[in-house]
């Protein structure tokens, strides 16, 4: 079984793959283009101080979850992967790139199209 400090550097990293790179990720979460958190995080950097590989902690496990609108313990919880995006062939920077607005608009359209798609199969 893995330790949540091994899934939190997975899911880091799987984050990283679906936006574009450490430097989509920092956009996306409030940071500087080349601040090197994640990329510390991710490489398991050793810190000069502990000599221990850096390890990301659960307030900025949180901070993560909540600028991507992910499910509180995402980043611990590898059971949790699937449910956090729903629509695997639609990027999610494209989607987090829209205003508040769009994806209003977008998922009052999505509604309408399962109501029916249920009102069919009835």
């Amino acid at each position: 079984m893995k330790t949540v400090e091994e899934i939190r550097r997975a899911r880091l990293k799987e984050l990283a793959d679906k936006v574009g790179g450490l430097a989509a990720l920092n956009r996306l979460t409030g940071k500087q283009d080349r601040d090197s958190t994640y990329s510390q995080l991710v490489n398991a950097s050793v810190g000069s101080k502990t000599q221990k590989p850096k390890e990301m902690g659960s307030a900025l496990a949180r901070a993560i979850e909540e600028h991507l609108n992910l499910p509180r313990g995402w980043m611990d919880n590898e059971d949790l992967a699937s449910a956090a995006w729903p629509f695997p062939s639609i990027n999610r920077a494209s989607w987090e790139a829209l205003s508040e607005t769009q994806r209003t608009a977008i998922e009052e359209w999505v509604r309408s199209q399962i109501a029916g798609f249920l009102e069919k199969v009835s």
